[in-house]
C-alpha cells in the first residue's frame, strides 16, 4: 500500500513516433503541479508497453478508456 491511489495509462510501443509522443506527454506531467490536475508519478516498462503513472486526485471521477 502506497498511500493514494493512482491511474495508470497503458500505451504499446509500436513505433518511434509512438515513443516520441510518449516522452512528450510525460515531460508535460512532470511539469504540471496543480491541487486539481492529476499528478505524475513514474512510467514503467511492461514487456511492449510503456505504463503513465499518475496520482489519483479523489475529488475527480476518472474512467477507462479504451
Amino acid at each position: 500500500d502506497i498511500g493514494f491511489e493512482v491511474a495508470i495509462k497503458k500505451v504499446k510501443q509500436s513505433n518511434k513516433r509512438v515513443q516520441e509522443e510518449l516522452e512528450k506527454e510525460i515531460e508535460v506531467l512532470k511539469k504540471c503541479k496543480h491541487v486539481n490536475i492529476v499528478a505524475y508519478y513514474g512510467t514503467k516498462l511492461e514487456k511492449e508497453e510503456v505504463w503513465i503513472i499518475m496520482v489519483i486526485k479523489k475529488s475527480y471521477l476518472l474512467i477507462e478508456y479504451k
